[in-house]
């Protein structure tokens, strides 16, 4: 009896080894299988490629190595075994900029997840590349016009007299600021409110923005052109010309020369085919699309360009400042027993004075049927208006602001930057009547 039992115990034990061995071969997959069917090194380098194509890396490499033990002396097989392993890295690396494309979107704070990021690829050994998101959410919102001409007007005063000049752009829902507290460093955020995030440290003015680039003269670089992606990549320096102010307008960058000041140039956004755009005393400039304004070097003539050449004309022969093209109108700012803001035809024609002031007028802004003035009255005491254009009544009245530019975004917010003292950049709540810091 025992005899019997003990055959039958070690028949059970060779049939669960059986079974055990035929559940191991059933697992094996049609690609493992196939390598090992294989009998040539052709048809091994065919399932190597075919599993590599497939992104079965693991499969692949497996081909490629049996290749190997047929034939050792391989050239193109050890080349093979390096190509599968490089795209496998390539592949990886596909995933992660996806991954990291994809949580830029969601992290509270993207600055600080990007150079959390880049440390610790840099302790690793591996470069990171972060791939580049715009802040545009469609076609539709890229400005086709780098910057406004009030805002690239906007002016902030030093406290050592000098000035410096366009430090605020703005695109679709996000805005690009030179903050003059840092240095006039390049700072980007929502229109809706919000921390700033910091784009790079170079000194910027002219800020103009068009798609993925900033385009803007770096006061730390002998006031060159340079341009910058809006999530601070690609950073490059266009031309070595010393500019004195800049406006984007499609394919070209318009500019003054320092050393050049009869002139205006203009060179190509990839910083490739510069070359002189006209001859003329020139200063500040703007442009609507079709033509190119600009402002005499004594501020006394005011002067357009066809963009396309074909003609030139001299709009204005009287001391004015802050030209601006407001719906059909261009206004600026004049002296008459006071200062005055008037208006007149695109062609100079129709010239009407819109509102006068018998003290001073720091700067001032069109938008959404508004004007906006800072002042300065004969008592010294400075403020910020917003009038209704139609009307001129008083919307707005914020005592004891000391405010140098006047801006706005492209959905209708208005900013101004503080005075020396303070030097802060505030957006006006219509709702409340007040002020709101920004960054």
């Amino acid at each position: 009896m025992k005899r019997l039992f003990s055959l039958f115990l070690s028949l059970i034990l060779v049939l669960g080894l059986v079974s055990c061995a035929s559940s191991s071969a059933s697992k094996i997959s049609s690609e493992e299988k196939a390598i090992t069917d294989a009998a040539s090194a052709e048809a091994l380098e065919t399932l190597a490629r075919q599993y590599g194509d497939e992104g079965k890396y693991e499969y692949a490499m497996q081909a490629a190595k049996k290749l190997l033990e047929l034939d050792p002396d391989s050239q193109d097989g050890y080349l093979l075994k390096a190509e599968l392993r490089i795209r496998e890295m390539q592949s990886a690396y596909g995933e992660l900029n996806a991954m990291v494309e994809e949580d830029l979107g969601s992290v509270p704070d993207p600055a600080a997840y990007k150079e959390e990021l880049a440390r610790m690829y840099e302790e690793a050994g591996l470069d990171l590349i972060i791939p580049f998101v715009p802040d545009y959410a469609s076609p539709e919102e890229i400005n086709t016009v780098g910057n406004s001409a009030q805002n690239l007007y906007g002016i902030v005063w030093n406290a050592d007299g000098s000035s410096v000049s366009g430090v605020f752009a703005s695109q679709g829902e996000w805005i690009y600021y030179a903050d003059p507290k840092d240095h006039y460093a390049l700072y980007k955020g929502r229109t809706d409110g919000g921390s700033l995030e910091k784009i790079t440290s170079d000194a910027a003015c002219s800020l103009n923005v068009a798609g993925d680039w900033i385009y803007y003269i770096n006061r730390g670089e002998e006031n060159s052109l340079y341009k910058i992606r809006t999530d601070g990549s690609g950073r490059t320096r266009l031309t070595d010309d010393a500019c004195a102010s800049a406006v984007v307008c499609g394919d070209w960058i318009y500019y003054v020369n320092q050393d050049d000041r009869d002139t205006i140039y203009r060179i190509g956004i990839d910083g490739a085919a510069r070359e002189i755009f006209g001859k003329t005393d020139a200063k500040l400039l703007f442009t609507d699309g079709v033509w190119l304004y600009f402002s005499s070097e004594d501020e006394e003539n005011l002067v357009r360009l066809k963009l396309d050449k074909s003609g030139q004309e001299y709009l204005l022969g009287r001391w004015h400042v802050w030209v601006y093209l407001y719906e059909g109108w261009l206004y600026y700012l004049t002296d008459d027993n006071g200062l005055a803001i008037l208006k007149m035809r695109p062609d100079g024609a129709d010239v009407t004075e819109v509102w006068h002031y018998d003290a001073k007028i720091n700067f001032y802004a069109l938008l959404d049927g508004r004007l906006i003035v800072s002042v300065r009255d004969r008592e010294g005491k400075e403020g910020l208006l917003a009038l209704r254009l139609d009307t001129l009544e008083e919307e707005l009245s914020l005592e004891n602001v000391h405010s140098e530019a006047v801006c706005s975004d492209s959905r209708g917010n208005v900013y101004f930057i503080t005075s020396a003292d303070d030097l802060g950049l505030y957006r006006i709540d219509w709702e409340t009547g007040s002020a709101v810091p920004i960054g």
